[in-house]
């Protein structure tokens, strides 16, 4: 029944939209340091506020684990023997200086984690001059995730880059006749590639 009713509604058949990604690097470095120093990892901020809009996403929990051990800790884990967090503010993605100042005060951390997922809902509410924005202008779906490591002596940033993931818009018309085509196009939603594009910027890291 479902073929007979598709057949009907989308006599031009059915198309699967394969998405386009791309990762940007801001720095040349992809490797971390493996030498005995301490890193902070941030929880995944999604959108473009950092309240109440965060998580630990456990595919980049387990990719930092597995490659630092022991040298990594959560935010959510940074506590003093009362139990208390050592973070007396909010951890955004865009660090300002006056937090990585207090964690060179305050303590024996060398390296901060970041990362941040936009969706599509989230670009289209962005000026039109944004890069980002620009690459999803014609997208059905999409997102893009970052990653930044920043060193917390000097305030630097050691390691940055994101990936964007997109689903085009599908073509209405035939290319040789002109004609509205009538198919049922099947692709990702912008949530599965916020996933995806994370888990390709986790493998370029070294």
């Amino acid at each position: 029944m479902f073929f007979t009713s598709c057949s009907i509604l989308f006599p031009d058949g059915v198309a699967f939209k394969i998405p386009d990604y791309n990762v940007s690097y801001q720095t040349f470095n992809k490797r971390l340091d493996y030498n005995d120093k301490k890193y902070l990892l941030n929880s995944t901020q999604f959108g473009e506020t950092n309240f109440n809009n965060d998580s630990n996403l456990d595919l980049v929990v387990q990719f930092f684990k597995k490659k630092l051990g022991n040298n990594v800790t959560l935010k959510k884990d940074f506590k003093d023997n009362n139990d208390r967090l050592l973070i007396p503010f909010i951890l955004n993605y865009d660090l300002s200086k006056d937090h990585i100042d207090y964690f060179h005060k305050n303590t024996n951390l060398n390296y901060i984690i970041l990362s941040k997922t936009l969706y599509l809902n989230d670009i289209e509410n962005k000026p039109l001059s944004n890069i980002h924005k620009k690459k999803m202008y014609y997208a059905k779906a999409g997102a893009v995730s970052f990653i930044k490591i920043v060193d917390v002596k000097n305030g630097e940033i050691v390691l940055e880059m994101n990936c964007t993931g997109k689903v085009s818009k599908p073509d209405d018309r035939d290319f040789d006749t002109g004609a509205i085509q009538y198919k049922l196009n099947i692709h990702k939603d912008s949530y599965s590639l916020g996933e995806k594009t994370m888990k390709k910027l986790l493998k370029k890291i070294k």
